[in-house]
């Protein structure tokens, strides 16, 4: 859990925008900003597992609840980071008690506390996308030749047999170990590539 209470939380985190430098929001000077939280669970340059927890978050507050007014989305332009996904959450409703929306956030926050991943399941399939992507984008595909539909996914297999990983968090294999693993994986060599051709 998160170290303070839900209580403590709420008086924190409404108007927490007050406290943004140089920061502009037409919404500012609307009836009720003040008991506004303004959360970014994501950015252009965010990493895999923030766009999946972002997403997940998405899901909980809009498509498995409906907390109406007291909750809803917007896109901030940055200086640093190009854009910034914004949750704008009411933290008090008209009778001065917690609304049931930052009640969920609020949850929501306590359990990135205790573990970084809301969806195991969705982060571990967009960790797997990336890599064969990026297998995809390095692999030196001129050099074979009728590749199986499934070429990207056996190379990916073969390094992770072999106990070799993708690089930091951009999920990044080396050339010269995927082109190692499609030799290995009896890939057909396009021969005038490896300047391998036979004399008729």
């Amino acid at each position: 859990m998160l170290p303070y209470s839900l209580e403590e939380a709420a008086k924190s985190a409404a108007g927490n925008w007050k406290e943004f430098d140089n920061f502009g929001w037409d919404r500012k000077y609307d009836e009720g900003s003040e008991d506004l939280f303004l959360y970014y669970p994501e950015h252009r340059d965010s990493t895999i597992l923030e766009h999946s927890n972002s997403e997940t978050i998405q899901k909980i507050m809009f498509e498995d609840n409906d907390f109406g007014d007291d909750v809803w989305s917007e896109e901030h332009g940055h200086w640093g980071v190009g854009w910034a996904k914004c949750l704008v959450v009411r933290v008090y409703d008209s009778n001065r008690e917690i609304t049931p929306a930052f009640t969920q956030l609020y949850e929501i926050m306590s359990a990135l506390a205790n573990y970084p991943v809301l969806d195991e399941e969705d982060y571990c399939q967009r960790e797997y996308d990336e890599t064969i992507s990026n297998i995809e984008l390095n692999a030196p595909t001129e050099m074979f030749q009728n590749l199986p539909d499934d070429w990207a996914n056996q190379v990916f297999t073969y390094l992770l047999d072999i106990d070799i990983y993708a690089d930091g968090p951009e999920y990044w294999y080396e050339k010269k170990d995927i082109q190692e693993a499609m030799v290995e994986l009896g890939f057909e060599k396009d021969l005038r590539m490896w300047g391998e051709e036979k004399d008729d």
